[in-house]
């Protein structure tokens, strides 16, 4: 494709984005028979979905997928199981059992009920019994042109999530390519496998695998295995604190030096902190920094942050 043919426009930008919310298209899914009853008594027949940052989602019929804050709830019920985790960091497992109390919810898992307060609930999943209906994910992908400074720009984005009752798995991909006139072309490429498993008491068990190139830094590729144990530290409807510290190993192929191999032990600190409220004012914020400090060789370090 040639920028010349997008020169009447000036700018042309493309952008394409699928969310697949199970891989599997079967027609043996979750009926709808889910109950939740709101505030001021409406009750919604739906597919509870998942609990979530303060949002509950629940798929209809007639209305698509429902995002529901989760303090304007009072009851709910269902006869699948779930996986419900608590603000201490309590982890069961089972159905939605009825309850004569509002702010109340029953859990049941085989003989044995438990009642909690709804209010210390804080995520919510759907706990399939087959490998495909447990996969969640997304993949975008984007091309920008511009006439100015003949600029191409392609980017490409794709995540899947895995979760059973013990571990919760993600694989994600970020691309990027851009060509700019009188400039040379630059690409960056991140993929990686992240791996955790809950602990009790909020503790969890932390591994990660990454593959990155990165161009305008001379890195032609970057491999990384790192593991350790991580913790919830904040976990409530408003404000979620999580934090790992482990080792990564490394080994990295320059652009610069040709058959060059550096092999790296770092040491891995990963923070990530959420805060969302969908009361007026309404605000969600997501920040993470990995900090990898060197330990062999001593004193190199590098640090990524999104927000």
């Amino acid at each position: 494709m040639k920028l010349s043919h997008f020169r009447k426009t000036g700018l042309f930008i493309f952008i394409l984005s699928i969310h697949f919310i199970s891989i599997e298209a079967r027609a043996d899914g979750r009926q709808k028979i889910d109950k939740v009853t709101l505030q001021n008594g409406d009750v919604i027949t739906c597919e509870i979905k998942q609990l979530e940052y303060g949002l509950l989602k629940a798929k209809t019929d007639d209305a698509g997928t429902l995002e529901i804050k989760w303090n304007k709830v009072t009851r709910i019920s269902s006869t699948y199981i779930f996986e419900v985790e608590m603000q201490d960091g309590t982890v069961y497992f089972g159905k939605f059992g009825q309850v004569d109390s509002d702010q109340k919810v029953s859990i049941v898992s085989g003989p044995t009920v438990k009642v909690v307060d709804m209010l210390q609930i804080v995520a919510i999943a759907q706990i399939e019994n087959r490998f495909w209906s447990r996969l969640d994910g997304s993949v975008s992908l984007g091309l920008n042109l511009a006439q100015a400074n003949d600029l191409l720009q392609w980017n490409s984005n794709f995540n899947t999530t895995y979760r059973s009752r013990s571990y919760f798995s993600t694989i994600s991909y970020s691309g990027n390519y851009t060509t700019q006139s009188e400039q040379d072309a630059t690409q960056r490429q991140d993929a990686n496998l992240v791996f955790t498993k809950n602990l009790p008491q909020k503790w969890l068990a932390y591994g990660y695998f990454g593959a990155n190139n990165n161009t305008e830094q001379g890195l032609k590729l970057r491999l990384s295995l790192g593991m350790g144990p991580g913790i919830q530290l904040i976990q409530s409807n408003q404000n979620v604190l999580g934090a790992v510290a482990g080792l990564v190993a490394s080994r990295e192929w320059s652009l610069d030096e040709e058959g060059i191999r550096d092999n790296m032990l770092e040491g891995l600190l990963v923070m990530r902190f959420s805060r969302f409220k969908y009361d007026s004012p309404k605000s969600n914020i997501t920040t993470q920094m990995n900090f990898y400090p060197g330990l062999s060789p001593w004193g190199r370090y590098r640090a990524e942050l999104n927000l």
